[in-house]
């Protein structure tokens, strides 16, 4: 990389220190990314499509979540992180989906399942996620 080992230490005091900085930057990420879209959407129903098109597709380069969630399987404080950016998702997708008449909070785990699904499938895979969770999420809709 052309650097040494001393410039990692100039911004880090070890390397667990850079494994907090790397899961503080992706848990504020993530919590900004949702909370943009959402505040571009008009409507439950808007806003329930968004969500899951947020997590499955997103723009602008390669996504660092599943890196994030495949290391958080071996490492404690990764999984600690992902497991509340989870929790978050979750309550706020049951909330959409309970002010759409939809109670069961099976829904709000099959949809964001589907959506993490989707964002894990990688390049190789259709192009079009944020249409195909747009068509579940029409599905789930259907069975108000």
């Amino acid at each position: 990389m052309g650097t040494t080992k001393g410039s990692f230490y100039w911004h880090f005091d070890d390397l667990p220190a850079f494994h907090t900085a790397i899961l503080e930057t992706w848990e504020e990420g993530a919590a900004r990314t949702l909370d943009t879209a959402m505040e571009s959407e008009k409507g439950d129903v808007a806003r329930l499509r968004r969500f899951g098109q947020v997590i499955a597709d997103r723009p602008g380069g390669p996504d660092p979540e599943p890196a994030i969630r495949a290391w958080a399987l071996g490492h404690p404080r990764a999984a600690e992180t992902v497991a509340r950016v989870d929790a978050k998702r979750l309550t706020y997708l049951a909330g959409l989906l309970k002010g759409l008449g939809i109670g069961n909070p099976e829904m709000a785990q099959i949809l964001y399942a589907a959506s993490i699904g989707m964002e894990t499938m990688g390049p190789a895979a259709p192009t079009d996620r944020a249409g195909a969770m747009g068509t579940l999420v029409d599905l789930v809709l259907a069975l108000r």
